[in-house]
């Protein structure tokens, strides 16, 4: 069974099919790893992005306020400044806000929520300067340090915040950096396993099928000649190949039991031969029994035969 070509080729189709799922997988596996490494620094930069938003307004209510203080200086409306200051509050929370659905890591999503109460204190602040600003602006100004005390605070939360999304962003870029080289190098390896398997595979099918079958046609050929005292390869292999080359042998054995050449032996085994040969389609009987006779008196052993398919000489 084992011996077999069925066996034989069926295992080549099976190990073509593994080569196959080999570099499918390996593909698909580098083509979702990069993908998944790519996306995580998307995210790390989104979220990077959407920091740097609120950082920048972070500032902008700082100078809503002190817009604030100077419009009430000078007696002017703070319609204006009450419209930029809810504008940026909105953006602020909107930005922080974007992060927080973010799938990003514990120590990141900690530190968002830690965020909330130094945010709410500073929006509450400068809320309150600028209604102050707009009741007595000398009173708004001895209100001016708690606020920039909560400017303080938010800062350096928010700061703690941008350090670890940069970090985060590095690890990223990084991540997809290693990702996207290990998955070249999985697809190489394959790559290399599956040609030499596939050379292999090759050289086996080869050997140990096509040449077999070559040389049986070669002797099939020289059986077709006549040439009947040839070696036929492959009569001891126990597969389909053994079964052909045995027929082939069978095949030799009948073409040489199917040629008699009809012969008569004259004078002593012993003397020097003389064999006689009659022209194309003639029997033995054609010679002369003086001449043959004469021959052996004159000591020679002479040997007289009807040419092929004449006479009682067949094939």
């Amino acid at each position: 069974m084992f011996g077999s070509l069925k066996f034989k080729f069926g295992s080549m189709s099976a190990g073509y099919l593994l080569l196959v799922l080999a570099a499918a997988g390996a593909g698909a596996w580098g083509v979702i790893s990069i993908d998944s490494a790519v996306g995580q620094a998307s995210t790390t930069a989104t979220a990077l992005r959407n920091h740097m938003q609120a950082d920048m307004m972070h500032d902008a209510l700082r100078a809503d306020v002190l817009a604030a203080l100077l419009a009430a200086q000078e007696h002017a409306s703070l319609d204006g400044v009450n419209a930029d200051l809810a504008e940026h509050v909105t953006s602020f929370e909107e930005s922080l806000d974007a992060n927080r659905a973010l799938p990003l890591s514990d120590d990141i999503e900690k530190t968002m929520t830690d965020l909330d109460k130094p945010l709410a204190a500073y929006i509450a602040a400068a809320k309150d300067i600028i209604d102050l600003a707009g009741q007595d602006v000398s009173i708004a100004h001895r209100a001016l340090p708690s606020f920039l005390e909560a400017f303080s605070a938010l800062e350096t939360a928010m700061g703690d915040a941008g350090d670890k999304i940069e970090a985060s962003v590095g690890e990223s870029q990084a991540g997809a950096s290693h990702t996207t080289s290990v998955a070249k190098m999985a697809l190489g390896i394959v790559t290399i396993i599956s040609l030499i398997l596939s050379i292999a595979l090759f050289v086996m099918n080869w050997m140990a099928i096509i040449t077999p079958i070559t040389r049986l046609a070669e002797t099939m050929g020289l059986l077709k000649d006549g040439q009947n005292a040839v070696t036929v390869p492959g009569i001891d292999r126990s597969d389909e190949i053994g079964t052909m080359a045995q027929a082939v042998e069978n095949f030799r054995l009948a073409g040489i039991e199917r040629i008699n050449i009809e012969a008569e032996d004259h004078g002593n085994p012993e003397d020097p031969a003389i064999l006689l040969v009659m022209g194309y389609t003639a029997q033995l009987v054609y010679w002369p029994m003086d001449f043959v006779n004469g021959l052996v008196k004159n000591g020679f052993r002479v040997i007289t035969f009807d040419n092929r398919d004449v006479g009682l000489s067949y094939k």
